[in-house]
């Protein structure tokens, strides 16, 4: 006895792929955005208090952990 495959109709797949696409997007904006404010703004710090490259890796590492915080809170938000 054969199994019925269960597929989606085009028009739910295509709903499945732009949420698979939206996901990724949020995930990778989510990382990135952080990461690289933190960056700028340690760097100009640096450059202004002539600290390198203390204030760089602090705000880099904040960046990180808010990056983390943010993509947590979205998975957790998304998955059921």
């Amino acid at each position: 006895m054969k199994k019925k495959s269960k597929t989606l109709p085009e028009s739910g797949r295509k709903k499945e792929l732009l949420w698979g696409i939206k996901i990724v997007s949020e995930l990778g904006l989510s990382m990135i955005v952080p990461l690289v404010a933190g960056a700028y703004l340690g760097s100009y710090l640096d450059t202004l208090l002539n600290s390198r490259p203390k204030l760089t890796l602090s705000f880099i590492f904040i960046g990180l952990i808010l990056g983390i915080a943010t993509l947590y809170k979205i998975v957790k938000e998304n998955i059921n």
